[in-house]
């Protein structure tokens, strides 16, 4: 049953064919997609590698040419665009935390002395004081980059002109009063969108009006601003040619008169669940709106996703969009709130405390984020005792079949039961859990407990997490030396191990056709730790059969791959040569080929040889390297590769 026609959404809602036809829209080079003023808010507070990850999807994605932001979303935006409270709010960051050390350190000149000090493990009130004022100079350092007054500058420099780029060709000015009238009657049956902002500007009216009991309160307040901006797009879908199967419309706000929200969701094995509470919670969009957009403006599907989503979706069903950093931004964001809204808790739950947390900052029609509880442990069958080896070589000498196709593994009996609890959550798809997992199971790894058998599937489903873009996984593979620094030799070994196993083999212990990720880097990170030096070698024998279908793989003293770029008679790119090896051609049309941007710059085109190939973008040089952005001969694309291909790279 197509959910985005019906008039009342069954539950439970089929998750599965649901996603496949977001997965299917975001594919198609039809598919029209609008942002709102909250994604461009949004995009100002990224740093630069998510949001560079977000335009170039914008300017090379499938849908490039066919994104849009609406005139009066920009016009929001303008609003707020020299607002740092809104653009950048990091206010209570940047001011707060100085002052609350500055009040430590007024507290411990005032109570500490050489007694208190050594009690809790100082040497005296001295070397005590000394480390508190080195901790106010490392806090006013630390938060001086979030304070840049010149960020503001540049991040105009970069985003306005992309912003006015997709800016619509709208009359934003008619018929002002007729959509004000209809927003308000819309409101008094709780039309969608916009509805739940009627309130907006309750009370007294600006100073200096005559003031009318009987009139509607406005005030300025943007009230039908939701609404406004869903009319401009209805109409610019109702004007262009061409087909209007499927829109999305993407936002960083969770609004509940835009979207639907199932209580029970079906899962691709028929089990009922309930729905989640965070950034994996499924919606759809509001069904009034896809009819709607069917009526006026032909629409097929409609569908209304938060970025969160949207990151999430990209990376767990892996579509030709690389947004693997946008995701690990989307974490840090909501293990902010996450820690706010526990903090607050803490607070609440506490009588005596004198400052009370502040509750998380949500927009004004977004529900705040809840805390999904863990579920209860499954039980884990324990297979018989066998005796293991001890070291790295002798374990990796005849890997275990558990080991070579982990579906069948359930469990080590030598081993503890509750590491087998952290594997099962590693498992999961949820960011959070497996973050939290990936904690709780280097801790254990510290104290030795596990078996190498455990390890080495902790370390499969550490690249299983990492390449869905989990960022506590990609963390603790990018910072491998210190973060498994208590690790045993073996047993970090054998997790590093792990994790190149599950990149190149798949559940089946088969070599995969292609190594599974997006982003190679935080795989290739530990390549040449010493500790780590017999984990390349054997990859590559295990591997040794299929050597020619990899560019490069890890190695304890890792290679430069060198490319020779060839341009044409009028300065475009129309070759990309590894030695004799041609890595990039014109392709004929409807050839499924992944092809080059119309225009890319040194950077963008090492990014995506570095995916599509498989290495890491700092193991590649091109030669000769240009700095300025350049033209692509039409059609040019990287070769079809891999281990099911005729294809072999020439070294």
């Amino acid at each position: 049953m197509d959910p985005h026609g019906d008039a009342l959404i069954a539950e439970p809602f089929e998750q599965e064919p649901y996603e496949a036809a977001l997965e299917r829209a975001l594919c198609s080079a039809e598919t029209r997609i609008y942002l709102d003023t909250s994604t461009l808010i949004w995009l100002y507070r990224l740093h630069h590698t998510p949001r560079r990850e977000f335009i170039e999807w914008i300017e090379t994605g499938p849908q490039a040419g066919k994104i849009h932001i609406p005139r009066r979303a920009l016009h929001e935006f303008s609003r707020h665009r020299r607002d740092n409270k809104v653009l950048l709010p990091f206010k209570g960051v940047t001011k707060g935390v100085p002052k609350l050390i500055k009040q430590l350190r007024q507290l411990a000149h005032l109570t500490v002395d050489d007694a208190v000090a050594q009690a809790n493990g100082f040497g005296s009130r001295s070397e005590y004081l000394a480390q508190v004022a080195s901790l106010e100079a490392a806090a006013n350092r630390l938060v001086s980059p979030l304070s840049n007054p010149a960020r503001l500058e540049e991040l105009d420099a970069e985003l306005v002109p992309i912003f006015n780029s997709l800016a619509l060709e709208a009359d934003v000015f008619s018929d002002l009063t007729a959509l004000r009238a209809a927003y308000e009657a819309r409101c008094e049956i709780r039309l969608p969108p916009g509805f739940l902002d009627q309130a907006k500007g309750a009370g007294r009216q600006p100073s200096g009006d005559e003031e009318d009991e009987e009139a509607p309160v406005h005030a300025g307040a943007n009230r039908f601003g939701d609404f406004a901006i869903w009319n401009e797009i209805l109409d610019h879908l109702a004007g262009v040619e061409g087909a209007r199967d499927d829109v999305l419309i993407l936002t960083h706000d969770q609004k509940p008169d835009w979207s639907y929200t199932p209580q029970k969701l079906l899962d691709a094995a028929g089990r009922t669940r309930p729905n989640e509470k965070d950034v994996f919670r499924v919606t759809t969009a509001q069904p009034m709106l896809c009819h709607e957009a069917r009526l006026r403006a032909g629409v097929s599907r409609l569908f209304v996703q938060t970025i969160p989503q949207f990151a999430k979706l990209c990376t767990k069903r892996a579509l030709p969009i690389t947004l693997v950093a946008l995701a690990r931004a989307v974490q840090a964001e909501e293990e902010a709130a996450r820690s706010q809204e526990e903090t607050a808790a803490d607070a609440a739950a506490d009588p005596a405390a004198e400052n009370a947390a502040e509750p998380p900052l949500v927009a004004e029609d977004q529900a705040p984020v809840e805390v999904v509880p863990p579920a209860a442990p499954e039980p884990v069958p324990v297979p018989v005792a066998n005796v293991q080896p001890d070291t790295f070589a002798d374990f990796v000498v005849e890997l275990p079949a558990q080991a070579l196709a982990d579906r069948i593994y359930r469990g080590d009996a030598q081993g503890p039961r509750t590491f087998e609890e952290v594997i099962r959550r590693l498992r999961s798809q949820n960011w959070y859990t497996q973050n939290a997992a990936t904690t709780e199971g280097i801790e254990a790894l510290s104290q030795g407990g596990p078996t190498l058998l455990q390890a080495f599937i902790f370390g499969r489903n550490l690249w299983q997490a990492a390449a869905g873009a989990a960022s506590t996984p990609i963390e603790s593979l990018i910072g491998f030396e210190r973060v498994f620094g208590a690790v045993p030799d073996a047993h970090a070994q054998v997790v590093y191990a792990g994790a190149l196993m599950e990149a190149y083999f798949d559940k089946e212990g088969r070599v995969r056709p292609r190594p599974k990720g997006r982003d190679f880097r935080p795989l290739f990170a530990p390549q040449d730790l010493p500790r780590l030096a017999p984990v390349a070698p054997w990859l590559t024998g295990r591997l040794a059969d299929h050597a020619g279908a990899f560019l490069v793989l890890p190695a304890a003293a890792p290679p430069i791959v060198r490319m020779t770029a060839r341009f044409d008679a009028e300065g475009r790119l129309c070759g990309l040569d590894h030695g004799a090896t041609g890595l990039a051609m014109a392709q004929a049309a409807g050839d499924n080929s992944e092809r080059l941007p119309i225009r890319v710059d040194l950077d963008r085109l090492l990014g995506r040889v570095a995916r599509h190939f498989a290495v890491p973008d700092n193991q590649l040089l091109v030669d000769p390297p240009f700095a300025n952005t350049v033209d692509v001969v039409p059609n040019l694309a990287l070769i079809d590769w891999g281990t099911d291909t005729a294809v072999r790279l020439s070294p």
